[in-house]
């Protein structure tokens, strides 16, 4: 799938996993199911002077058998990359495999973000998965992250040369999430299930505001719907305009995590920010990154949940505190965090 650009423009390869094909994608953003034009916003390289185009890949599995392709002895030759040949981007450890099968050749540069595989690098056990995984990166012409959190244990994993690795802020499409008014009653959102949140801290924190508030209306979308305390409402999946319509109805948003380097949440606290929302993060490295303590939201300490209660409470309290932080948050993300910022950045870096 190609969009705008010209011939004489350097071309930006992007490669998704098979769920994420752009072309569909494409459709259900036009009907209003889901934010940016492209996952990741991605498409917004055309901004920065790419001639943009999408590949659809089948997603690297968890078994090192399926990334047979790696044992290619021509992947690991030395290669040089064009200067103004353009760039093939993959978005994270699912696709940075079949990247560097298909591209290994190219004389673009080959770029690939990082997710879960420093949290896994910075533990006592070192997979076969993680081991080829490395392979891979260091062969990568760029590495990035989503947090500032990610680079010390990405340098001595990979140890490549610094000048391979950067620091990515998250954008989102802030049109999708428009900033709007508070309501009238309170109410406290949760969102996410990723496998680094950590529903036990979170149900307690919100069964502790409730005690203190109890006219508190408290939503979370999460798995663990059988540890929720009374009087919590919980949902599983949400379409993207039945996010939106929660978005608007909270008066804050509560996401608590357990200790990770990727900011586990980003996603759902800048989607919240970006529609004039406060937000109560846990303050594990790279968080602040995301959520300005004491400007745009709360950071409390992981696995905290009298903390996190505290937090929210201060927020709901204080109208004038809430609506202050929520007009900051909205500010913050339009300002670093939009998919145009982001591709900015990652355009400089496909052409250093």
């Amino acid at each position: 799938m190609m969009i705008r650009g010209t011939a004489q423009e350097p071309l930006a390869s992007l490669v998704y996993t098979k769920d994420l094909d752009p072309a569909f994608w494409l459709k259900q953003h036009r009907l209003g199911e889901v934010p940016g034009r492209f996952p990741y916003g991605l498409d917004r390289l055309s901004e920065a002077g790419f001639r943009v185009e999408a590949e659809t890949v089948r997603r690297a599995g968890r078994n090192p058998r399926e990334w047979i392709g790696l044992a290619d002895p021509r992947l690991w030759l030395p290669r040089q990359a064009k200067s103004g040949a353009g760039a093939v981007l993959a978005w994270d450890e699912a696709t940075a495999v079949p990247l560097l099968i298909r591209h290994a050749r190219s004389d673009k540069r080959l770029m690939a973000g990082i997710i879960w595989a420093t949290d896994a690098a910075a533990s006592t056990s070192i997979s076969a998965r993680l081991s080829l995984l490395r392979q891979v990166y260091r062969h990568l012409d760029a590495v990035w992250v989503l947090s500032r959190g990610q680079l010390p244990v990405l340098r001595e994993w990979l140890d490549v040369p610094a000048s391979r690795l950067y620091y990515v802020p998250l954008g989102i499409d802030t049109a999708y999430f428009p900033k709007t008014r508070l309501p009238d009653s309170p109410m406290v959102l949760s969102m996410g299930n990723d496998r680094d949140r950590d529903p036990a801290t979170l149900f307690e924190a919100m069964r502790i505001l409730r005690y203190q508030m109890p006219e508190t209306r408290v939503v979370v979308q999460s798995r663990a719907a059988s540890a929720a305390p009374y009087g919590i409402e919980v949902t599983h999946r949400l379409t993207g305009p039945e996010v939106k319509r929660l978005y608007a109805q909270s008066s804050v948003v509560a996401i608590a995590t357990r200790h990770n380097l990727h900011v586990s949440g980003m996603t759902t606290a800048l989607e919240a920010m970006s529609m004039g929302r406060p937000v109560v993060l846990s303050a594990t490295p790279g968080a602040s990154d995301y959520v300005r303590d004491g400007t745009t939201g709360r950071l409390v300490l992981p696995g905290d949940p009298q903390a996190m209660a505290d937090a929210v409470v201060e927020l709901l309290m204080d109208r004038e505190l809430l609506a202050g932080m929520g007009a900051a948050a909205a500010a913050h993300v339009r300002e670093f965090h939009t998919e145009s910022a982001m591709a900015k950045i990652l355009a400089a870096i496909a052409q250093p």
